[in-house]
């Protein structure tokens, strides 16, 4: 078999490498390299690992390019470490592969070659190649094949050209022979081999065959295979506009064709980036900060750390929040309430913390929203509780919480009210709620005998929610104006004559809104102090305060009984008070009859 050679050289000296290799292919010599060895899919290091492994002469082309390419140093040291491995005593005993240096331009020789013969082809190529395939044992006059070699076939076929006759003569065997050898390529998709063979058939007798049609089919994957290698080669260069005008040729000629969409991509996105920082870089000298924003976010999805995108975008995003937060401003002075919400939720989705955002939002949905809404499936009137913070507990246990914006119904769900949600949904009405029957005069009275489960399932009938303990003691006690809480919903002295606790003598549930407005909180919130104790969507836990978010808190996770606010008919001023704290369990209780309810809705900002 002859020898089998690998080429290192760098992609500068590609034209110099692809010229020598295809010579040495005319004198029956095959071996690596890699713009011809290397297909679209293969693993390039395990591949070039493989060439290095089987070659038995390694030839490396020395240039200035090559002696600075680490490419190439490592490609040579590792043929230098393998053949100094195959010396051992105990393998060969003889240096394989061997290294033949090749100086193709002035250069100084890396170090561990030095002490090398090499072979100089600067200026002196043809005299230079003799030199060297006498180094391959082939002689040169005449070529020892005019084929390359063929990984299927055992021997390669040899033939002495007459000079007299520009084409060769192959028997009717041979041409048998070479057919066959073509076909098994061309089905194992080594076309290169099928082609080399094919174009030999049809040199001898175009009409052999089909090898003309074949010949046809194989030149395409070949070509397809060229072009990718050629926009691989500038792809690894990170020659990005090269790169991505050979993939897209490519792609009009083979849509899909291995990762070519993938490789385009990369290289189109790469190769804009530079005008895209540039456009950038103006639109930050311009103040176009939302401009430049959206430039600098785009240059970080491709590379997160392209010059000083990661800097410029910090500092821009500050620029474009500040220009935000001023129209805000500007838009709440003119009282546009629409639009300095629109630009403060803006705000708020890029830096939720940014300056006093939360608290100019709850200021503007305060006034955006209306004070009242009424209820479409009740037709309960609802009060606004703006957003804010407020003192929630009260001695050791008081601490500030903020809670977003909600409403809140004015008066507890009345017997009439629940009734409406009882004939809609139960069939027959429940046998703890009076089965299904108000007691004669107490339509407008609190609805009772409606334990924590009943007290959701109208809530959810009605499109609302129970309020959380905080929002309940929010609604109750917090004077807006003054910022500070009160003890009971009107303010810091208990005073019978405001609501129905144990004091007023009545013994029994009151119309709903009988105290008001004498008796109603801050936000005009009514029967907050007696009459009934009303659920809460909380589990209890006395401890929960020490712990709890400072934000929107919305109970323990679990728990066995349910919080209940406000005190009621049968209890004294004590269990009135707006930071009073109870409980039972949501499923039944004795208590019944003192339970009752009333419901919240969110506001989406």
């Amino acid at each position: 078999m002859p020898p089998k050679f690998f080429i290192t050289h760098s992609w500068k000296d590609i034209k110099f490498a692809k010229r020598l290799t295809d010579d040495l292919r005319k004198y029956g010599l095959e071996g690596f390299f890699d713009a011809y060895s290397i297909k679209p899919g293969d693993d390039i290091a395990g591949r070039i690992a493989r060439g290095l492994e089987e070659c038995d002469v390694y030839v490396p082309l020395l240039s200035p390019a090559a002696v600075a390419s680490d490419w190439c140093e490592l490609e040579i040291n590792a043929a230098i470490n393998l053949s100094l491995e195959r010396k051992r005593p105990d393998r060969e005993g003889k240096e394989r592969p061997r290294i033949i240096p090749i100086v193709i331009a002035p250069c100084k020789l890396p170090t561990l070659l030095r002490g090398r013969l090499h072979i100089d082809f600067y200026q002196r190529y043809d005299d230079a190649l003799k030199e060297l395939l006498a180094e391959f044992g082939v002689s040169v006059h005449p070529p020892a094949s005019i084929y390359p070699t063929h990984a299927s076939a055992s021997t390669p076929l040899t033939i002495t050209p007459d000079p007299s006759h520009p084409l060769p003569q192959l028997s009717a065997t041979e041409m048998e022979r070479l057919y066959l050898e073509a076909m098994e390529a061309f089905y194992l998709e080594r076309y290169q081999i099928a082609a080399d063979a094919l174009r030999k058939i049809i040199a001898v007798n175009p009409d052999y065959e089909d090898a003309k049609a074949k010949l046809a089919e194989t030149e395409r994957p070949l070509k397809l295979a060229a072009m990718y290698r050629d926009a691989f080669f500038a792809f690894q260069a990170e020659r990005w506009s090269e790169a991505a005008q050979k993939f897209e040729a490519l792609l009009q000629i083979a849509p899909g064709y291995a990762d070519v969409t993938e490789k385009l991509a990369i290289a189109k996105n790469i190769a804009q980036l530079p005008d895209l920082y540039r456009r950038a870089l103006k639109a930050i000298d311009a103040k176009q900060w939302q401009d430049a924003q959206t430039l600098l976010e785009q240059i970080s999805s491709v590379d997160v750390n392209y010059r000083e995108t990661k800097t410029l975008l910090v500092r821009v995003r500050d620029s474009a929040l500040g220009e935000l937060y001023d129209l805000a401003s500007q838009a709440i002075d003119a009282k546009d309430w629409e639009r300095a919400k629109a630009l403060l939720e803006q705000i708020q989705s890029i830096a939720p913390n940014y300056r006093e955002t939360s608290q100019r939002l709850a200021f503007v949905t305060e006034r955006f929203s209306p004070r009242k809404i009424i209820n479409p499936q009740n037709d309960k009137e609802m009060l606004l509780v703006p957003a804010g913070e407020f003192v929630m507990g009260e001695g050791s246990d008081a601490h500030q919480v903020y809670l977003d914006a909600f409403y809140i119904s004015r008066y507890p769900v009345t017997n009439a009210e629940y009734k409406k949600f009882v004939d809609a949904t139960h069939h027959p009405p429940p046998a703890h709620w009076q089965n299904g029957k108000i007691p004669p005069g107490k339509e407008n009275h609190p609805v009772v005998n409606v334990s924590w489960n009943d007290a959701v399932a109208y809530a959810q009938w009605a499109g609302a929610r129970l309020p959380t303990e905080a929002e309940w003691e929010k609604a109750a006690s917090w004077d807006d104006i003054k910022k500070e809480k009160r003890v009971y919903p009107w303010g810091k002295d208990f005073d019978a004559s405001k609501c129905n606790t144990f004091e007023s003598g009545i013994g029994d549930t009151t119309p709903v809104g009988k105290y008001s407005p004498q008796g109603d909180s801050f936000y005009g919130v009514a029967d907050m102090a007696g009459n009934v104790w009303e659920w809460c969507a909380d589990w209890y836990d006395e401890n929960y305060y020490k712990n709890s978010p400072k934000e929107n808190p919305k109970g323990p996770a679990s728990g066995t009984e349910r919080v209940l606010r406000g005190g009621s008919w049968s209890y004294r001023q004590g269990s009135a008070r707006c930071a009073r704290r109870f409980y039972d369990h949501p499923d039944l209780s004795f208590h019944l009859d003192l339970f009752g309810f009333r419901v919240v809705v969110s506001i989406t900002l």
